[in-house]
């Protein structure tokens, strides 16, 4: 069971602390109700009354922040299922009608009517896609399989809507094989979004409109029956893809008829104020704003950010002899996948870590056979060189030798000691080399 933390707002312009960006935002149906989500607190707001419902913290849900929090969140309209994940703790599900909370993993989000879409990975391979993706009920606890052998599957945001994409023969995407299932129907449809194209960066307002942001202050509304689009500039950034991934930067349910609600943020001497600012959906003219932070709270909120700063250089001061342009160059490549040409193996590159005093990073070799997945030091540089390493997309079996790899014992390769502080120490060992032509042994192969 959930013990939640009630308490009275401090101030008039909000009742968030200006301490972290809020990244998710959602009315109930009538707007009577207002829910936001940030790495510090996560609140239920009566509108009506103007007071505070309930507030949790991150922590009480066992979701971990880090120094550079980041969290994300999905919800139903009728605002009682909540899907939330933290930093590096997972996910996690909340039934807030009953205070109920179950760890969930290998779920993607959770559709406006309250589904999850979760994906296993599949025991039989067809033509490179390797997920089963399943919609499950959380107050039943049954899944019902969707779809097998699926490269990729989404739902709209906002919606009762889920995408499911397929691989042709050649392994890129096959738009004449995709699938829509409607789980307000249970079943599936066809073209339910006219025009469709992709949802990546954006959401479907009634499935008659795609609303986007860009860089900078830009938001994009295209009406898909008309095929028109306008532009207009937000008053503050928007919360989206744009901004280190973190979420969409719409609020997801209870827009007025006729408008869009943005999610926007400003950084004032350090601190993070939030609002929705309200626009006509037709023209683009501003219409409202809501206050989502609280200024009386930015002494408990600088507590906060000075202690992650805290945080944060401590684990920089053990690097303080890494050159600055080495850093900076390695932060544009870490947590990406990319492909080695020369030996045609597939890599992640490790995100929590620093350039070591000769300018190497660690990256993780991705194998078809988990237990012959290993570290390698590689140079910042030879990341960044596009002849030397390709960033990709995705990665899958190799279609040649179906995960085998081929390997022999006959190479040698410098690995990182896991067992010794980051930058501290590399060591030499024998290891294997593959003789797969296609995927270099690694029996994994790269999606461009």
């Amino acid at each position: 069971m959930i013990v939640f933390i009630s308490f009275q707002t401090m101030g008039q312009s909000g009742y968030h602390m200006p301490s972290s960006i809020i990244t998710f935002a959602s009315f109930n149906e009538d707007r009577t109700k207002l829910l936001t989500a940030s790495p510090d607190e996560i609140i239920l707001y009566d509108c009506v009354n103007k007071k505070e419902i309930w507030k949790l913290l991150p922590s009480q849900l066992n979701l971990t922040m880090t120094e550079n929090p980041h969290i994300s969140a999905s919800i139903d309209e009728k605002l009682n299922l909540l899907r939330v994940c933290g930093n590096k703790s997972g996910c996690t599900f909340l039934d807030i009608s009953r205070w109920y909370q179950e760890p969930l993993e290998g779920t993607i989000d959770c559709t406006a009517n309250g589904y999850l879409l979760m994906y296993e990975v599949s025991k039989k391979m067809k033509y490179g896609n390797n997920y089963d993706y399943y919609l499950y009920n959380q107050i039943t606890k049954s899944k019902t399989l969707l779809a097998t052998n699926c490269n990729k599957a989404q739902v709209f945001s906002g919606s009762t809507i889920i995408g499911l994409y397929f691989n042709g023969k050649d392994f890129y995407p096959d738009k004449t094989k995709s699938l829509f299932y409607d789980t307000a129907m249970m079943k599936f449809v066809k073209d339910p979004i006219p025009n469709f194209k992709s949802n990546e960066f954006g959401f479907y307002r009634d499935n008659k409109k795609f609303v986007s942001s860009g860089k900078e202050k830009r938001i994009y509304i295209v009406d898909l029956l008309k095929n028109t689009q306008i532009n207009f500039d937000s008053k503050h950034l928007p919360v989206d893809y744009s901004m280190e991934r973190i979420n969409i930067g719409f609020v997801t349910y209870g827009w007025a008829k006729g408008s869009v609600d943005v999610l926007e943020y400003e950084e004032i001497n350090g601190l993070k104020y939030s609002y929705i600012c309200t626009y006509d959906i037709e023209n683009g003219a501003f219409l409202n704003k809501i206050e989502l932070s609280d200024d009386k709270q930015k002494d408990a909120a600088q507590k906060i950010i000075n202690e992650r700063r805290e945080i944060y250089n401590k684990l920089n001061n053990n690097y303080t002899y890494i050159d600055n342009n080495t850093l900076n160059n390695f932060k544009s490549i870490a947590g990406k996948t990319v492909y080695h040409g020369p030996t045609k193996h597939v890599f992640s590159v490790e995100a929590n870590q620093n350039p070591d005093t000769n300018g190497k990073v660690k990256i993780k070799a991705i194998c078809f056979d988990k237990k012959k997945e290993i570290y390698e030091t590689v140079y910042v540089t030879d990341l960044l060189n596009k002849n030397i390493y390709s960033v990709i997309n995705n990665h899958m079996t190799c279609t040649d030798c179906f995960g085998s790899g081929k390997f022999s014992n006959t190479a040698e390769r410098t690995v990182w000691d896991a067992t010794i502080s980051a930058g501290a120490k590399i060591i030499e060992t024998n290891t294997v080399k593959g003789s797969c032509s296609k995927c270099g042994g690694y029996g994994t192969i790269p999606i461009f």
